[in-house]
């Protein structure tokens, strides 16, 4: 996984060697993609994200899907 070799800081810029890029994340990116190399899965995501953003299970099984999908498509995932 791509994700394991990326860079991160704690103000959300995440370096991938891979690709030699450099992004800026988002506090909620940041804190998923930390969850992610912890270890947790989607479902465990769902619940990290509503517990920390206070939102709704329809909107954290909406942001976490659209979240992965832009994962895959860096190819961090």
């Amino acid at each position: 996984r791509n994700i394991d070799a990326l860079m991160l800081n704690d103000r959300g810029t995440a370096f991938d060697p891979s690709q030699g890029e450099t992004y800026q994340l988002s506090e909620s990116a940041l804190f998923l993609i930390r969850r992610i190399l912890a270890g947790a899965k989607e479902e465990t995501l769902v619940d990290d994200l509503r517990a920390e953003y206070e939102v709704d299970e329809a909107t954290a099984r909406r942001d976490i899907g659209e979240f992965l999908e832009t994962l895959r498509r860096l190819r961090w995932i």
